[in-house]
């Protein structure tokens, strides 16, 4: 049996969910309502586009990333622009200096393009 894009957005929500203490401290962070998450976790909901969509611009992904269940994380990082990986560092270690920054995101780059995901300019 093949997975629905439901599914799909499931486990994706899952995945997200790990880097937060809570699904209400997600829920904050992204503006979404706590309860439709909860129901959609437990079954009770299916996660509809516009949240998908919601949840991918606020985790910095790219649209549909959250439909996409062969996306594995190299794929998608591969797939943002240098400017969009600087944002994600920025984000992710806000103390980090722009120029360390920039140093990982070529180093990155460099080993995402020598195991064969490439770069989307």
């Amino acid at each position: 049996m093949s997975k629905t894009v439901h599914d799909v957005r499931l486990s994706a929500l899952r995945g997200v969910l790990k880097k937060y203490p809570s699904v209400v401290a997600f829920c904050k962070s992204a503006g979404l309502n706590p309860a439709y998450i909860s129901q959609v976790l437990n079954g009770h909901r299916n996660m509809g586009s516009g949240y998908a969509r919601k949840i991918e611009k606020h985790e910095g992904l790219p649209t549909g990333a959250l439909d996409a269940p062969e996306l594995d994380a190299a794929t998608t990082l591969a797939s943002l622009s240098e400017k969009e990986l600087l944002e994600v560092f920025q984000i992710a270690a806000p103390d980090l200096s722009q120029e360390a920054a920039q140093q990982l995101i070529v180093i990155l780059l460099s080993r995402l393009t020598s195991s064969g995901h490439g770069q989307n300019e």
